[in-house]
């Protein structure tokens, strides 16, 4: 200790403590630091406050895209853990984007877990739809587009990924031979190929594609319970169980083709598939299995009976005569049906219900498919497949049947469904595509020639004004068509000279739909076919909508002031967009996009993707666009 007298050395004035207070304020500031702050939220916590924040808009879109708005927030419980599964594979996944790759690691793993919970990891897969479709459509997606597309596309997929064991259970009865002969000869189905095999009796003439002639296809038709006319001139559109539908009152339907009759095209295929007819150059003969069929005993009748049965289901479970883009799903569906109906009853009403809900979601495209196979199983119950008055069950002998197209029928479904993107890009249709045109056939000693193509009965009129060689090919103007009028190529077309169907007839060389008399359009010019008197063409394109084209020859130019061509010179009103119902269809459109009371108003928008400020003017034409369009073929 220092001692009386002795001076006490300071501390250092840095360490001096301050014990003064300067401020209540910074009395305060002491106490706050001396409070620990709160923890930052984990990401896992930040996603469900994000979700949380979502909630009363989700709702009400919720609200608006379904039937069931009390939905919503299990909807959105749901989405809460397929974000937490995508960010624990996923470092930058979040509440607004989950990688495409994740979602599918996310799906795997719950269909994995709730193996033994039937439609526990649909039920999932369907709510997460949901909840991207409403991130995209909100504006919350922080994705790009094409990360929202591949994400999309996975979820859209997943359904397939595990239809295998998705199938309803096929149960197929054990019968003996005896029996399955009587139930085989008793199925209306082989009653009708045992009159069309007696009517061919030693044979008939086929055309070049070996479709039967115009003269038979009367006679032919009635064996399989079709009453039609053949003509020259088609009243059908598509429509009722026998793919007949009558455009005007007449009682009997007028064909041109056998392949306007689909039930008899699809025996007819059938038939030869199984070897029970030879078709030949000029002839179409039944082959000695044919005999078998129609003399021969029970064991070697029933082999035939399952075979031909099996051939007819495959073509009819996918049909090759429906829209390209709808067959895996229309497959699909028909599978699903005829699987559960071998064990027990499927209620027509429940095929109803998906038609009402799609209907009620305004996906007006979504009812389609459904209407197509309730039309398909309405024929299989003409034709004995299928029984019951208000429900589907499969008869015990078609059930085997069943069960041998089950791969074929799966594994054509995924592949389809994997392929459909690329090929409504590559190859919109089985039809001549404009899309594999170099350019069009210039002759130097070719005219060039002004046409004046109209759309019959558009009001406004919609026209083009075009100027093409005379040496041009009529699958070339094909594309000129198509080009100038903004079709997408995705349905078949003819030509004619007489009118509509009428006259000489040209169309694609596809022997499928070529009938006697017909020529290929590749190989004529319009010079050609516009020789002497006549002076106008008819061209159809989409069979269903109908558009009918009136292609005019008004004048040869004689100094096209060095256009390349084709090129189009002029032009009236907006072109109609593809499958919008014909002219009248096209009409009504664009009435409801313009007029925000209309009761369709909402949804025709939707089908166009227009945008909220963009509305329809039926009167405009744009030249240049039609010229950019058309420079793919100079």
């Amino acid at each position: 200790m220092p001692t009386k007298g002795q001076q006490v050395p300071k501390r250092p004035k840095a360490n001096r403590p301050n014990t003064k207070n300067k401020s209540g304020k910074s009395k305060q500031r002491r106490h706050l630091h001396a409070v620990p702050s709160p923890p930052k939220p984990t990401a896992v916590e930040h996603n469900k406050q994000l979700i949380g924040s979502f909630a009363p808009d989700f709702i009400e879109w919720f609200s608006q895209e379904t039937d069931d708005p009390d939905g919503a927030m299990l909807c959105l419980n749901m989405a809460e853990t397929l974000v937490e599964m995508c960010s624990e594979v996923a470092a930058e996944a979040t509440a607004t984007f989950l990688p495409g790759w994740a979602v599918e690691e996310a799906i795997d793993a719950t269909y994995s877990a709730t193996s033994e919970e039937p439609g526990a990891a649909e039920a999932f897969v369907s709510a997460w739809h949901m909840y991207v479709h409403y991130l995209h459509e909100s504006g919350h997606w922080t994705g790009t587009d094409d990360e929202f597309a591949g994400t999309h596309g996975v979820l859209e997929e997943a359904d397939w990924d595990e239809n295998d064991s998705h199938l309803p259970e096929l149960e197929v009865p054990e019968l003996s031979q005896s029996e399955e002969a009587i139930g085989f000869s008793q199925l209306e189905l082989i009653q009708r190929t045992n009159r069309l095999l007696a009517w061919l009796g030693t044979g008939k003439q086929v055309t070049q594609t070996g479709a039967l002639r115009r003269k038979d296809i009367e006679a032919a038709a009635a064996c399989v319970g079709v009453q039609v006319k053949a003509g020259n001139n088609s009243n059908l559109v598509f429509g009722s169980s026998s793919g007949l539908e009558m455009t005007d009152d007449d009682a009997i339907p007028t064909v041109r083709s056998m392949h306007d009759v689909p039930l008899l095209s699809t025996m007819w295929a059938a038939l030869e598939a199984t070897e029970l007819i030879s078709i030949g150059s000029t002839t179409v003969k039944p082959t000695t299995q044919a005999e078998q069929w129609l003399r021969g005993g029970v064991p070697e009748q029933v082999n035939q009976y399952r075979e031909f049965v099996i051939s007819f289901l495959l073509r009819t479970v996918v049909p090759a005569d429906e829209y390209e883009p709808l067959i895996p799903t229309i497959a699909s569906l028909m599978l699903m049906v005829l699987t559960a109906g071998t064990s027990e009853p499927v209620e027509r009403a429940r095929l109803d219900d998906l038609i009402s809900g799609a209907a009620e979601s305004e996906d007006i495209f979504g009812t389609l498919p459904v209407r197509l196979v309730k039309r398909r199983l309405d024929q299989y119950s003409e034709l004995g497949l299928v029984t019951g008055k208000d429900h589907y069950k499969v008869s015990p002998v078609v059930a085997q049947c069943i069960g041998a197209i089950v791969d074929d029928v799966m594994d054509f479904a995924l592949e389809a469904e994997e392929d459909s993107d690329d090929e409504l890009v590559d190859a919109p249709f089985a039809d001549s595509s404009f899309h594999d045109l170099d350019g069009i056939t210039h002759s130097p000693d070719a005219q060039v020639w002004q046409l004046k193509i109209g759309l019959r009965g558009s009001k406004p009129p919609i026209w083009r004004r075009i100027l093409v060689p005379s040496s041009i090919r009529l699958n070339e103007l094909h594309g000129v068509i198509q080009l100038s009028f903004g079709w997408t190529d995705t349905h078949l077309h003819i030509f004619s000279t007489d009118g509509p169907y009428r006259g000489d007839v040209y169309r694609p060389a596809d022997p499928e739909f070529m009938e006697e008399g017909e020529i290929d359009e590749s190989t004529i010019s319009l010079g050609k076919v516009l020789s002497g008197d006549s002076k106008k063409l008819f061209y159809v394109y989409d069979f269903g909508d109908d558009w009918v084209h009136e292609i005019q020859f008004e004048e040869t130019v004689a100094d096209p002031a060095g256009k390349e061509l084709p090129v189009c010179t002029g032009g009236r009103a907006t072109a109609p967009v593809d499958d919008s119902g014909g002219i009248w269809g096209w009409a009504d459109k664009v009435e409801a996009v313009n007029d925000p009371s209309h009761e369709d108003h909402v949804e025709t928008r939707e089908w166009l993707g227009l945008a909220p400020d963009e509305s329809i003017d039926a009167k405009a034409f744009d030249l240049d666009e039609v010229n950019i369009r058309l420079s793919k073929l100079q």
